[in-house]
């Protein structure tokens, strides 16, 4: 669970020299434990980004982000998720619209806007991949039970996975982590009750950065896989119904 604390989360975004959404992959994500031999990434570069300074906020110290807006704030109506107290991260960036992986994660029909999209090849070392994430929203807490039910996904697909398999899971369930799967009371809508709220952790009204006004505990993404073989892996993100109020999923450098 994040701790409170001063410090600022400091974030820049792969659009900003020297950082490439590629290279977040090769020189921060990844570490020991898997051979990357390809990297893809659809979307708006400024939706992706490193970021130090993490743990009071999202209990992670530093790593990569990816977002359904910006990173970082380009003018008053493109506010990123390294905004503090009541300012909205929200961004409308809408380059594509289409993933059938998430699209399995929210409820049929629903728009999905400003995603933000990796593909990448490896070859494993060990029998276990895993890595840490945490999520974050602007959607919380008022969105719960809503159509606007941000979504993302970890979707491995190679031996022992035919079809892409999402690993972004709720502990304890077979549930993706989304807005409408795990979220506190929703103060707009009574009849909206607490959904795995143990794992959920307010930043509402919150000096603190990422200026997302709810966050998840930390996770582990886990797969077991075969060693020397090749899989592929997509990390995405979306937002759903509208382009604003945008999320963010957080991913611990060095720990793929």
């Amino acid at each position: 669970m994040p701790q409170a604390g001063a410090q600022l989360l400091q974030a820049t975004s792969a659009g900003t020299p020297p950082f490439t959404p590629q290279n977040l992959i090769s020189n921060i994500f990844l570490g020991d434990g898997v051979e990357v031999t390809n990297i893809t990434f659809n979307g708006n570069s400024d939706a992706v980004g490193y970021f130090t300074g993490g743990m009071p906020t999202v209990g992670i110290d530093r790593g990569i982000v990816l977002t359904s807006g910006q990173v970082e704030t380009t003018g008053p109506l493109a506010n990123g998720c390294t905004e503090t107290g009541s300012v909205f991260a929200s961004n409308d960036n809408n380059i594509f619209t289409n993933d059938p992986d998430l699209a399995m994660l929210t409820t049929p029909g629903l728009a999905l806007r400003d995603l933000a999209v990796y593909t990448i090849s490896f070859i494993p070392t060990d029998s276990m991949l895993s890595f840490r994430y945490c999520f974050g929203s602007e959607e919380y807490p008022e969105f719960g039970c809503s159509t606007f039910n941000d979504v993302f996904g970890f979707f491995i697909q190679g031996p022992g996975y035919p079809v892409p398999t999402n690993i972004a899971i709720i502990p304890g369930t077979g549930l993706p982590v989304t807005i409408n799967n795990l979220h506190p009371t929703n103060p707009n809508n009574p009849a909206c009750t607490p959904l795995n709220a143990q794992y959920y952790n307010d930043n509402n009204n919150s000096a603190l950065q990422p200026t997302y006004d709810g966050f998840t505990d930390v996770f582990t993404a886990a797969a077991t896989v075969i060693p020397c073989e090749e899989y592929t892996i997509k990390l995405a993100i979306a937002d759903v119904s509208d382009g604003i109020y945008d999320s963010g999923v957080f991913l611990e450098a060095k720990s793929f």
